[in-house]
């Protein structure tokens, strides 16, 4: 039996939610062992997790400008 590890991370749940899709399809083939770990709540402390989570939902769906222009800065480096 293949062992698989699915990395994800908690940020607006879109991640979570390609991580779930992506053990369950696994699962149902019936040839893995699938672990999925989520990195930001395995490996910061709660109010970190909260801030990265809620903050994010609330940057995209108050402050997109905002948002979008920290995005592009982002890609720039």
């Amino acid at each position: 039996m293949k062992r698989v590890l699915i990395l994800t991370v908690t940020a607006g749940n879109g991640h979570n939610a390609c991580a779930k899709s992506v053990h369950d399809k696994l699962n149902t083939i019936g040839e893995f062992e699938v672990k999925t770990v989520n990195l930001l709540k395995a490996c910061s402390k709660p109010k970190y997790t909260w801030l990265t989570d809620r903050g994010y939902s609330i940057a995209v769906s108050h402050f997109m400008f905002y948002y979008n222009y920290l995005y592009r800065c982002g890609e720039k480096t």
